[in-house]
């Protein structure tokens, strides 16, 4: 992860407390805020050839690498635990997509977003041969 785009509501929690608890790492990320809307952020990405993916738990599509190989023009798009995914958001994505469980909705925002970062990642840094 090297980029992050929030909305205004998430954009307003990012203080002192959320930079201690990511460990710093806010430090060497780009943060940019949706300035006019996330719905409408996330057309620009789209039109800049970037895929998006909404993950949440009651989506029935399993994560799996992004491909091709190689191309790292991919997001993710997580909620909150409370709330979720905003329905404008999830029609501003390309692919639904949720982490398989065997016993329930277990995994917290954290855990599922990590998952999700790792297998839509695993091939960004490999060639198609």
């Amino acid at each position: 992860v090297n980029s992050v785009v929030a909305s205004r509501e998430s954009w307003n929690c990012l203080n002192g407390r959320a930079c201690r608890v990511s460990m710093g790492w806010l430090y060497w990320m780009d943060c940019h805020l949706a300035e006019e809307s996330l719905p409408a952020t996330l057309g620009e990405l789209r039109s800049l050839g970037v895929r998006i993916y909404a993950a949440e738990n009651q989506f029935s599509e399993p994560v799996s690498p992004h491909l091709p190989a190689g191309d790292r023009r991919w997001a993710l798009v997580v909620g909150s635990e409370g709330s979720g995914i905003s329905e404008a958001v999830v029609a501003a994505c390309d692919a639904r997509i949720s982490v398989p469980q065997q016993q329930g909705k277990c995994l917290n925002v954290a855990h599922a977003a990590s998952i999700c970062l790792y297998e839509l990642g695993k091939f960004s840094f490999q060639t198609e041969e």
